[in-house]
């Protein structure tokens, strides 16, 4: 169990996605996410941050 689960699942979404973006041919990642109702700020910060990690 992470200490820090928003911030484990944030790392760990970025490492995916740097994975997926080092394969020749592979262009780009699609960022999306369902959230909980009442979470819609939380959610999009979190994909804000990823997108950020890999600008």
């Amino acid at each position: 169990q992470a200490r820090d689960p928003a911030r484990a699942g944030v790392a760990a979404a970025v490492s995916l996605a740097e994975a997926l973006l080092s394969i020749p041919g592979v262009r780009g990642v699609d960022l999306s996410a369902v959230s909980p109702p009442g979470r819609e700020p939380t959610t999009a910060g979190a994909l804000a941050t990823i997108g950020r990690a890999l600008s």
